[in-house]
């Protein structure tokens, strides 16, 4: 709810769109909303909270390492993939016109994007085979945490704010039309999705249709058919191919979740969502990670 508020203050008050502004109001909503707020939904300090909660027991602790390496890892992708197109745009004559605009149209192509849905697996089977709960903290947080990184982005607050748009600018695709970036913030949305729906303690299968939809169908999907797709579907640059592999590999997941004994498996419910999804993965023009996930979700919970 913080983050909402300053997103809403940022766009009514202009005033605090310059980089002190934007600072003195996150401090303050901070310290004024989020901390007393949290202070009586914890019954502690939050800060103490968090290093209770981390270090509760030591699949916690391993699990935070994990996703701090996790997280150093992206930023090394992003360093490493889009250094290269910066050099190109450095030499180019950039539009002076428009702070927000594209860059010449050099961007990173689907398949080094498909780096972060690998990235996205290496998060969430950990989380999910052995501790949902903290995955569910650990993903609304990380929320919390790209949407303030994009309006830094946005707004080119200092020191970060224009590194950040110059690095990030070359992984946007054709649906970043706008000054917002979201296709990132979109891929753990959809991930995280089903952790944030299910209620119910018990680990079910519909846990894993981010992981299923986005981790394995659609990277699989994407990576099979560049490799060697040659026949596509109709008015769509998806391939068949891709779209078999994508299926091929979503059951061998589903198998080995129920060969191991991680939960239960309705086999008639997994095929169904295994064959809808790719389908659909290789037919719709919407974003397909926000869609695929809570597509899967639905008929499997």
């Amino acid at each position: 709810m913080s983050c909402f508020l300053v997103l809403l203050v940022l766009f009514l008050v202009p005033c605090f769109r310059k980089t002190i502004g934007y600072y003195t109001l996150v401090v303050g909503v901070a310290a004024a909303f989020s901390l007393p707020v949290l202070l009586v939904f914890f019954d502690e300090n939050f800060v103490t909270w968090c290093f209770n909660y981390i270090t509760a027991n030591d699949v916690k602790i391993q699990l935070f390492f994990h996703w701090s390496a996790c997280c150093l890892a992206s930023v090394v992708i992003v360093y490493v993939n889009a250094s290269p197109y910066l050099v190109k745009l450095s030499s180019s004559v950039k539009d002076s016109n428009s702070k927000h605009r594209k860059s010449d149209g050099r961007h990173v192509s689907t398949t080094v994007r498909k780096q972060f849905h690998f990235l996205a697996m290496v998060v969430l089977l950990p989380g999910l085979l052995l501790d949902a709960e903290m995955l569910f903290v650990a993903a609304s947080c990380a929320f919390v945490v790209l949407v303030m990184l994009e309006s830094l982005r946005v707004l080119r607050v200092a020191p970060f704010g224009e590194k950040l748009h110059e690095y990030l600018q070359v992984f946007i695709d054709d649906r970043d039309e706008g000054i917002v970036i979201l296709t990132h913030i979109y891929l753990l949305v959809g991930c995280s999705s089903p952790l944030w729906l299910h209620h119910n303690s018990t680990v079910h299968v519909a846990l894993y249709s981010g992981f299923l939809s986005l981790g394995i169908g659609d990277t699989v999907a994407s990576l099979a058919g560049s490799a060697f797709g040659q026949h596509r579907w109709p008015d769509t640059k998806k391939t068949v191919e891709g779209t078999l592999c994508s299926v091929l590999a979503q059951l061998i997941f589903v198998f080995l979740l129920d060969m191991t004994g991680v939960t239960e498996i309705m086999w008639a419910k997994c095929l169904t969502a295994v064959l809808l999804g790719s389908l659909l993965e290789a037919f719709t023009t919407q974003i397909d990670n926000l869609l695929l996930p809570m597509f899967m979700y639905l008929l499997l919970i």
